[in-house]
């Protein structure tokens, strides 16, 4: 029984004998790096030893220093204060991400990724700013791949923005919710709208229409529209 246990290690165990994070150790398991299996109480997860220690031979690890820990060359792994891995799954901002794919919205998803709480970037009245060129180019690219046609009206958007160039971090949230809006669009060969970017009516619209009444944001307040 002694000689079985020896053969695993603990969370706990293996993230100090790697002086690592948990959050370190099962971005290693998750790569194959290290074999971990169900403990005998089937609560938690024990790691093979020859593995912690062959890795812990072979990279030498320092204790981590703070914004990148556990880097070399072969295994890069970031601090992150946005994803966490765990033994149930990947968590952003505290959110288990397959039922925030599952459930939730692309808008509530993007503010929770970006952490927004302040302002709402996707408002009524935060719309894309889009200028003759750019529309322009959307007309002439109607029939190109829509990532193509996305590329290169996206190339024109910043000019045609003049709240785009921003440190401020609420600032940054609601450009990129304009950019958001203008990437569905563009996508789309639809309107920019106010409308939630996952409605039925945004996706039904197709690449006939005129290339005024893609891009003719119908919600109020957007600076620099038509």
């Amino acid at each position: 029984m002694k000689k079985s246990a020896a053969l695993y290690l603990s969370a706990r165990e293996a993230s100090a004998e790697l002086a690592i994070s948990p959050a370190t150790l099962y971005a290693y398991v998750s790569r194959g790096l290290i074999r971990s299996e169900p403990s005998s109480d089937s609560r938690s997860h024990r790691y093979r030893a020859e593995d912690v220690r062959g890795l812990k031979e072979r990279r030498a690890p320092s204790p981590e220093p703070r914004g990148l820990r556990s880097f070399d060359a072969d295994l890069p792994v970031m601090d992150s204060s946005i994803s966490t891995i765990t033994e149930d799954g990947p968590i952003y901002r505290g959110v288990n991400c397959i039922e925030l794919a599952e459930k939730d919205t692309l808008e509530h998803a993007a503010t929770l990724l970006w952490d927004v709480t302040g302002v709402d970037p996707f408002s009524q009245d935060n719309c894309p700013h889009v200028s003759g060129e750019m529309r322009s180019v959307a007309d002439a690219a109607r029939h190109a791949a829509p990532i193509d046609r996305t590329i290169a009206v996206l190339a024109l958007a910043a000019s045609a923005d003049p709240r785009a160039f921003t440190r401020a971090a609420d600032g940054r949230a609601m450009v990129g919710g304009r950019i958001l809006r203008l990437v569905v669009a563009t996508m789309l060969n639809g309107a920019s709208s106010a409308e939630p970017l996952h409605s039925p009516d945004r996706q039904s619209l197709g690449a006939g229409q005129q290339a005024r009444r893609r891009f003719d944001p119908p919600c109020a307040g957007a600076a620099g529209g038509p």
